[in-house]
């Protein structure tokens, strides 16, 4: 392995230990509230981005959740009093996920504050950088799909 490659190898090991690190630092938040990462990530999404609920796929889409996993965690949201599976409007097959009345509550109890945490470090880059950084993030997560998760388009 060239100096070049090894050096690349490395930048990219150092940029995956930071990315540990931050979720780290959310599951040490966390942790006191009862919440996994991935039942926090719902909640967010569902108090932040899709207060008028949202469907089990979407969430499982947008945070790489495979829908095995996905049930399991609304499973436990449910049983909690966090969410409710509510009947689709238009398709009564489907189902949307909604915070409940004491899901609102919780999140409101710590996510407002968290929101403005999360601001204020990523307050330290300029608008610019910020961009960059979700730009080359996803330049990243794209290769690692590209390249290291196979097709699920391949039939054989």
């Amino acid at each position: 392995m060239g100096t070049f490659e090894s050096e690349g190898v490395k930048r990219y090991l150092s940029f995956m230990t930071k990315l540990d690190e931050i979720r780290r630092q959310y599951d040490i938040f966390l942790q006191p509230h009862g919440l996994t990462y991935s039942q926090f990530s719902i909640l967010d999404h569902l108090y932040t981005d899709a207060p008028e609920g949202d469907s089990p796929s979407v969430i499982a889409d947008t945070y790489s959740i495979s829908r095995q996993t996905m049930t399991g965690l609304l499973d436990k949201l449910e049983k909690d009093g966090l969410v409710e599976r509510k009947n689709h409007e238009e398709d009564r097959r489907k189902k949307i996920i909604v915070l409940s009345d004491k899901g609102v509550k919780y999140c409101q109890s710590f996510l407002d504050s968290l929101h403005q945490t999360e601001q204020k470090c990523f307050s330290s880059l300029s608008e610019y950088e910020q961009v960059q950084l979700n730009v080359l993030t996803q330049r990243v997560v794209d290769g690692l799909k590209e390249h290291l998760v196979p097709s699920e388009k391949d039939p054989d």
